[in-house]
């Protein structure tokens, strides 16, 4: 209600309260007249809208007739004026006519007598209040003046004969305001060109005397306007009294007409008030039923309305009742319902609080251990003194604890978006490095397939963007995996570009697309592929994989503010696309070469502190620190860990966030305010994946933060991006990805093989390995069982004797077992198993 009226508030309101306290005050105003007259207009809308109907009936007709009758008097009035001074100028011209032949002799033979004679003529004409004939250089020849004796001596006019010539022509005319005409102003009086010249008071005539075509002087006529004003004031006077006889006539017969035209609508007005006031719908206006003009049929019709009102409530009065009945039943109802829904809400938070905890428990507990086996297996893949089998059984250890805690971070997430836990942290990083991490990978798994792979990325993306790389990664690996995953021939297609569907005029949008040329999803797979658990394509290939990969891909592209679209054509292929908003930044180049083994650092004195409760987790790091150089130091709480930082002054701190006494925030906390301390860096290292302990790591001062198992790489790379680190790299080349899965088939030599089968094996050397290997039903067992060492002994087992094809055989199995697909080795058999069958036959 309250917003109702703001928003119909008169936004005039403050200007009329101004306005009045201006006019009551006296002051000067400063509003433009053109505001002025909208605020007079406006206070007389108001002083209308708070009259009767008859009050405004009357003001309306009176106004109108008064403003008739103005109209009509100033127009006779002014027409009357405009007709008697034409008559008045008519006359004048008439008498400078007539007089002005008689002076032509007179002037012509120099008689100022006769001139004199002609002019006291005039005296005659009672309007005439000055004449003068002037001679043709302007001097004064005769005069008259009323009122004054006549001006016949001769020394009179010799005298005005003698007056200054300059002087004659000074202008007085139009100064006089009615005051009397003197012999000096006639002298000096100012000639004008011959016609009328009309001034407030008084008329001047003015015409050249000529005779022969000679010029011999000038006639004035002065004569006067009190007459004709006198008659236009008695016109002002006698509108003014037809005005006001008029006003009070109609009044007298407005007011008898308005009483019969207002007593309905008066009537019908008390009857709405004690209506709305009293609810009393037994009332009725009275009206003349044989009466058709409109204010009785809306009194009629009011009274029809009432009638109907009446009979409605009356019917209401009857199932108020049963409605209160209807009301309290449905109020114990929702009483009894709303409290069933608190007690599921207490038990709905009490759940998700305890799934909560539960999370972030189950991190804890299951990072913890994988930190130590994924921990010790980088340390020893970086000792570099491992046979090549022992180096493959590492190998195998470290996919299996990469690929347990990939199931784990799946499952994890995705119980983090249900319980709503699920953020999105931005950072920056190289998009290029984030492409190059992504394609590296899914080109390495493409070649095992034989299928190609190519990667597109558009010239003017930029270089350092702000985003959550670690998410985004996660959704183009998962996407990445499955393209490979479900193509058997063809390939796999890589786009990376600048959105060009972005809104216009943002910036920073980029769209990632992932073609491939697979078995394609049919409609009715399209629905559900996005759900938990659900998987498409045939049973052995979704038999991969825990089904949780695109449903959490599109519910983390959501949280990035955009959606996961996928176009798919059975037996063609799919497309997988999305773009989302990621700002260009300039973030710093980090001088790590991540494709090279770290053999120690050039720097004399780096220190580390590294402060965990847990003892394997900080020999583990101490382990893999010191052999490069770095002085480590450990603490097991955060105490400790201050006095540890305030004797060694460390370089980096490798903080655990849950420890004893003090936990890592508090230790964090003090050091950040201890001046003894400035500028060490702090790295935050939890077993926790919930994103309040980041946020609050970062709130405290940490400056990065790493979840167990610690990648020694993501470590490195971290310090490298905000310490000066001198790195030693090895001197000879590490073996390349292909090495350790094995090397790669030479293709001159398996061109005739490969075929459009996913197994790289015509029907012919398949039954040429069914022929050679007795012993494959055991390698399906192996396989069926999940028996990774298993089936590398039994590849071990087999001799290959110089013939290729077993040996490419032994090499792709090995490799299928390093990239636990397990599955492709199973169908790799049974394919050739099942070309001995039909050989046979």
């Amino acid at each position: 209600m309250n917003i109702f009226k703001k928003k119909h508030a008169n936004p005039h309101k403050s200007n009329w309260k101004d306005f009045i306290d201006c006019k009551e005050s006296g002051k000067a105003c400063s509003v433009n007249p053109l505001e002025t007259m909208r605020m007079h207009r406006r206070l007389f809308h108001l002083f209308l809208s708070r009259q009767s109907l008859k009050t405004k009936m009357f003001i309306m007709v009176l106004v109108s007739n008064i403003v008739a009758l103005v109209f009509a008097g100033t127009f006779f009035v002014i027409n009357d004026f405009h007709i008697m001074k034409s008559t008045i100028d008519y006359v004048a011209s008439s008498l400078t006519a007539m007089v002005e032949t008689h002076v032509e002799a007179p002037l012509y033979f120099n008689d100022p007598e006769a001139a004199q004679e002609t002019l006291n003529s005039l005296q005659e004409n009672s309007d005439i209040l000055a004449a003068a004939v002037y001679s043709n250089k302007g001097e004064l020849f005769a005069s008259y003046i009323r009122g004054q004796s006549d001006v016949n001596d001769k020394d009179k006019l010799k005298d005005a004969s003698n007056l200054d010539t300059s002087a004659s022509i000074k202008a007085v005319s139009g100064v006089m305001n009615g005051s009397e005409i003197t012999l000096d102003d006639l002298s000096n009086w100012k000639l004008l060109p011959d016609g009328l010249n009309h001034c407030t008071d008084m008329l001047e005539s003015h015409k050249t005397v000529i005779f022969n075509g000679k010029e011999l002087g000038h006639l004035l006529i002065i004569a006067g306007k009190s007459k004709i004003m006198e008659l236009v004031w008695w016109y002002v006077i006698y509108n003014i009294a037809i005005l006001l006889a008029t006003g009070v006539l109609i009044y007298l017969v407005s007011s008898k007409f308005m009483k019969i035209l207002v007593s309905p609508i008066a009537s019908l007005t008390d009857a709405v008030k004690i209506i709305s006031k009293e609810k009393n719908y037994s009332l009725r206006v009275p009206c003349y039923v044989n009466s058709t003009d409109e204010i009785h049929y809306m009194i009629q019709a009011f009274n029809h309305m009432i009638k109907e009102i009446q009979f409605r409530d009356g019917e209401l009065e009857n199932h108020k009742a049963i409605l209160e009945q209807k009301v309290e039943e449905r109020t114990r109802r929702l009483q009894d319902l709303n409290h069933e829904l608190m007690v599921s809400k207490e038990k709905a938070e009490v759940a998700n609080r305890a799934k909560s905890a539960f999370l972030a428990s189950m991190s804890h507990e299951l990072r913890t251990p994988l930190n130590g086996i994924l921990g010790y297996t980088q340390i020893m893949e970086r000792n570099g003194n491992l046979k090549e089998r022992e180096l493959k059984q590492l190998k195998i250890i470290s996919q299996s604890g990469e690929h347990l805690l990939m199931m784990i971070n799946d499952i994890l997430d995705l119980s983090k978006i249900e319980a709503g836990k699920m953020e999105i942290n931005p950072v920056e990083f190289s998009l290029a490095g984030l492409l190059e991490a992504t394609s590296a990978i899914t080109r390495i798994k493409a070649k095992k397939k034989n299928i190609h792979f190519s990667l597109k990325a558009g010239a003017d993306l930029p270089k350092w963007v702000v985003g959550d790389e670690v998410r985004i990664r996660q959704v183009l690996f998962n996407i990445l995996d499955n393209a490979v995953k479900f193509t058997a021939a063809g390939g796999v297609e890589y786009i990376v570009q600048l959105d060009p569907d972005a809104p216009r005029g943002s910036t920073g949008w980029i769209r990632f697309e992932i073609r491939d040329t697979g078995t394609g999803i049919d409609e009715k797979s399209l629905e559900k592929i996005f759900y938990p658990f659900e998987q498409a394509g045939n049973a052995n290939e979704s038999a991969q994989g825990t089904g949780l990969g695109l449903a959490i891909s599109q519910r983390l592209v959501r949280l990035m503010g955009s959606d996961l679209i996928v176009k798919s054509t059975p037996g063609e292929g799919s497309l997988f696309s999305f773009s989302i908003n990621l700002p260009e930044t300039s973030g710093r180049e980090i001088r790590l070469e991540s494709d090279r083994h770290i053999a120690g650092i050039g720097n004399k004195n780096f220190h580390i502190l590294v402060a965990d409760d847990n003892l394997n987790n900080r020999e583990l790091l101490r382990d893999a620190l010191e052999p490069l150089g770095f002085h480590v130091h450990m603490a097991d709480n955060g105490k400790e860990c201050i006095a540890r930082a305030l004797e060694n002054k460390p370089d980096v701190i490798l903080m655990d966030l849950m420890m004893p006494k003090m936990n890592g925030f508090e230790a964090v906390e003090h050091i950040r305010k201890n001046p003894a301390l400035k500028g060490i860096l702090i790295i935050a290292i939890s077993a926790s994946v919930v994103n309040e302990s980041r946020e609050k790591s970062l709130r405290a001062g940490c400056d990065e933060f790493l979840t167990k198992p610690v990648s020694l790489n993501s470590l490195f790379t971290v310090m490298s991006k905000y310490k000066e680190i001198d790195w030693i790299y090895e001197n000879h080349e590490e073996k390349g990805t292909e090495e350790i899965f094995g090397e790669e088939p030479d293709s001159n030599k398996l061109s005739l093989s490969i075929t459009g089968d996913s197994t790289g094996f015509s029907p012919d050397y398949k039954l040429h390995l069914a022929d050679k290997i007795k012993s494959l039903d055991q390698l399906m067992e192996f396989a069926k069982q999940g028996d990774i060492a298993g089936i590398q002994e039994w590849t071990e087992s087999i001799a290959s004797d110089g013939d290729e094809i077993v040996s490419h055989f032994k090499s792709q199995v090995n490799d299928l077992a390093e990239n636990f697909m397990i599955d492709e080795i199973v169908i790799l058999v049974e394919k050739i198993m099942g070309e001995k069958k039909n050989g046979s036959k």
